[in-house]
């Protein structure tokens, strides 16, 4: 009958550790940017729950590499963590680039 009924609404769960260790690198002087392929209001919200300094929404898996050598060439150290093991193109396999998977 063309009546809305309801929404179905998906998020994945902040982990604890997650919050722990962006608060480590804080700590240690660090600054943190999220690449995610989320859209934007979805990244800012998880971005802020884990007082992330700034984040990149609606990215690709195979643009993550380009992402990363932007800010290599911009003189940044990166470092890489993600839930996800080894997706095509997010290694931009730098040698200022180290990759951790897992957290």
């Amino acid at each position: 009958d063309g009546q809305f009924i309801g929404l179905i609404a998906a998020a994945d769960t902040i982990k604890k550790e997650s919050l722990e260790a962006i608060a480590e690198l804080h700590r240690m002087g660090i600054k943190t940017l999220m690449l995610t392929g989320d859209n934007t209001r979805t990244a800012r919200a998880v971005a802020g729950e884990l007082n992330i300094d700034s984040f990149i929404a609606e990215v690709l898996p195979e643009e993550k590499a380009e992402h990363i050598k932007r800010l290599q060439q911009d003189g940044e150290v990166t470092a890489m963590a993600g839930r996800h093991k080894r997706r095509g193109g997010s290694n931009s396999g730098g040698r200022r680039h180290s990759r951790w998977s897992g957290y």
